[in-house]
């Protein structure tokens, strides 16, 4: 279990260019602090995380749903901690209860954050807060252009599911490295070194912002390996 203002994982994760971060617990304080990052974030990044939009505030309603389920052990949430202690993302585990071991992942960052490597560090943390937790494979839904969360997933261990959720939207199946599930025979394995953005699960809101065309699943691993010069490897 984690517990409300509890340091996780201190001094151990580091930003890109050396500086230290650290995750916390998510506690109901944060609430105002959380609504007002999220209402900060660009339409783009609202999209990403949420699948919708918020141009007249974040509704009430989600913020319940961000806030009031988060108990250290079904749901745990962890807020980054930038260099000066000051909140610069959330991540969050949702435990499946029908498949023991298994939880959905989902981070956002800062948009002033991005591309600094809080993102991976939070996904970082995530993991390994999950291990702790006995957790070892997470899902997630990512739009398919949102190349950099997908990378930040990959770096997590061994990606084995990317099917087409709805169009435009990957659902995700990651074992995380040396997990009970990660046996080897990965479909897919990307290495460390990810950027960021967000990642979160499919919700039903406003219509997404225009989009590039975007290859399919195997062209999608090619494109975020060359990316973030990561090595593509296939099951036999």
């Amino acid at each position: 279990m984690v517990h409300p203002g509890e340091v996780v994982d201190k001094g151990a994760l580091r930003l890109r260019d050396g500086r230290p971060c650290s995750v916390r617990p998510l506690v109901n304080a944060d609430r105002g602090a959380l609504r007002a990052g999220i209402e900060r974030q660009s339409p783009e990044s609202q999209y990403r995380r949420f699948f919708t939009t918020f141009a007249h505030g974040v509704p009430e309603k989600i913020m319940d749903g961000l806030i009031d389920p988060v108990d250290g052990v079904n749901h745990i949430a962890l807020v980054l901690l930038g260099p000066d202690g000051s909140p610069i993302g959330v991540g969050r585990l949702v435990c499946n209860q029908h498949v023991p071991g298994s939880a959905e992942i989902s981070f956002a960052v800062d948009d002033d954050w991005h591309g600094t490597g809080a993102g991976a560090a939070l996904g970082l943390a995530l993991a390994r807060e999950a291990r702790r937790q006995g957790i070892d494979y997470l899902t997630a839904s990512v739009r398919v252009n949102n190349d950099a969360a997908l990378a930040v997933l990959a770096s997590l261990g061994v990606v084995r599911s990317r099917r087409v959720a709805e169009p435009g939207v990957y659902d995700l199946e990651v074992f995380i490295e040396g997990g009970d599930h990660d046996d080897g025979r990965a479909a897919v394995r990307l290495g460390a070194g990810a950027d960021e953005e967000q990642a979160g699960a499919a919700n039903d809101g406003e219509e997404p912002p225009d989009e590039e065309e975007h290859p399919g699943p195997i062209g999608l691993a090619e494109a975020v390996a060359d990316k973030v010069s990561n090595t593509l490897t296939r099951e036999k």
